[in-house]
């Protein structure tokens, strides 16, 4: 679950309370496990940036060969998703194997590992 800021009391019509404009941005950087994964065909990537970022999402092989850049724009805040279709820079099948996917965001580094399968 990515970690969002507490807005108090939850605003609704019957309280008569404002909605928070912030409720929906996360507190923290997150980068989130893919799903599916291990995965076949495609897998998704979801991250969560509490301030607006220039947003590198990178995937490396096994020996720490760049395979393909998903990611290199600016993002607001909040929470956001890239699909990877298992294709490498050159456009290629990736093989199947652990690979892994890294983002920068800001000062925010964070690594994770996925399998692609046969």
């Amino acid at each position: 679950m990515i970690d969002r800021p507490s807005s108090g009391a939850a605003p609704t019509r019957a309280t008569g309370r404002r909605p928070d404009p912030s409720a929906g941005i996360p507190r923290v950087f997150t980068l989130l496990q893919n799903l599916p994964n291990p995965f076949a065909v495609t897998t998704t990537i979801r991250f969560a940036l509490p301030v607006a970022s220039r947003v590198r999402l990178e995937v490396y092989d096994l020996l720490g060969r760049k395979v393909r850049t998903l990611a290199n724009t600016f993002y607001p805040p909040g929470e956001h998703q890239v699909e990877w279709n298992r294709r490498t820079a050159d456009g290629a099948l990736a093989s199947p194997g652990l690979y892994f996917y890294r983002i920068d965001a800001g000062q925010y580094r964070e690594k994770k590992r996925m399998v692609i399968l046969p």
